[in-house]
């Protein structure tokens, strides 16, 4: 037996049989099996990959090392793979730069704030909206000809932030700093986890609703620090990703439902997502889609 995978054993217990000249090897998730011994972690010895096919956690075997692995195991995996680096770099991180930027909440004799107020009003942003999200626009700077949305942690430090252009000019529509968004909860300071939160795609899909956190994506598996939030306040969810993201919305409804969460998921059959719902049909849409939330049962994974 490899080196490697008696390393493996140790951490995740004993693999579905294995032998000396399997490329790859299996193993229950720590993320989801819950001990229903699926074996659904498989990890390709020889290419150093691995990938969980019920949950899609995924990555180089090293990432599981960091993740599950102790101390010993790391120096016994990296000694055995010749790294020479060290055990876990520290990583870079930037430090966040809005650059100039005026608040939305005051009225700015500029063109450019009211073509940025005029682009808000078109998805249907309220002055409400804009103050509740703290935003800004910038006329000049790294984000320049911008609409700026920003997040906050709990000790009032610029986390992370969304930029989206308000003129078809400005390529890329958004920009966001090169800080890890799997660290930090969008928004986190406006949700009251005691009451159902909506999970949605993209950060105006968020805006438009009470209490909604915009994940940025439709990976929910690395956000651990969210899905340990929602478990700590047995938080009901509801998933409101766009609509040619159903196939991951499932994933990500598979995901929390294995952790115990109370969890539905809606399903778009006019519109794309929710900024685009509310823009077109008004808020009585948005409030009958959210009351369409349910339970996936097997019709669901059928289309």
């Amino acid at each position: 037996m490899s080196r490697l995978v008696s390393i493996l054993n140790e951490i995740f217990g004993f693999s579905r049989s294995y032998d000396s000249g399997d490329p790859s090897i299996q193993y229950n998730c720590p993320h989801c099996d819950k001990g229903r011994n699926k074996f659904n972690l498989s990890i390709s010895l020889e290419k150093q990959i691995f990938h969980c096919w019920s949950c899609h956690y995924k990555g180089r075997v090293s990432k599981l090392m960091y993740d599950f692995g102790s101390h010993r195991h790391k120096e016994l995996y990296f000694a055995e793979q010749k790294i020479t680096k060290p055990l876990k770099q520290k990583q870079t991180i930037e430090p966040i730069e809005l650059g100039p930027v005026r608040s939305m909440k005051h009225d700015w004799a500029s063109i450019h704030y009211l073509n940025a107020k005029a682009y808000l009003t078109k998805r249907g942003i309220t002055q409400a909206m804009i103050e509740k999200w703290d935003m800004c626009y910038a006329e000049s700077g790294p984000n320049a000809h911008r609409i700026i949305i920003p997040t906050k942690s709990q000790s009032n430090q610029l986390e992370f932030f969304l930029a989206r252009s308000f003129y078809d000019y400005v390529k890329p529509k958004y920009r966001n700093p090169k800080t890890p968004k799997y660290d930090m909860i969008f928004g986190e300071k406006l949700v009251d986890w005691h009451k159902t939160v909506v999970l949605t795609e993209g950060i105006f899909d968020s805006i438009i609703l009470w209490n909604s956190v915009p994940c940025l994506g439709t990976d929910l598996v690395p956000y651990k620090k969210l899905t340990q939030k929602i478990i700590d306040n047995s938080t009901p969810i509801i998933i409101a990703f766009d609509r040619d993201a159903w196939p991951k919305a499932r994933i990500a409804y598979k995901h929390l439902e294995d952790l115990g969460v109370n969890v539905k998921i809606v399903k778009h059959e006019k519109v794309n997502d929710l900024s685009d719902g509310y823009e077109l049909y008004g808020k009585n849409y948005i409030i009958d889609l959210l009351k369409s939330a349910h339970c996936i049962d097997e019709l669901d994974y059928l289309f």
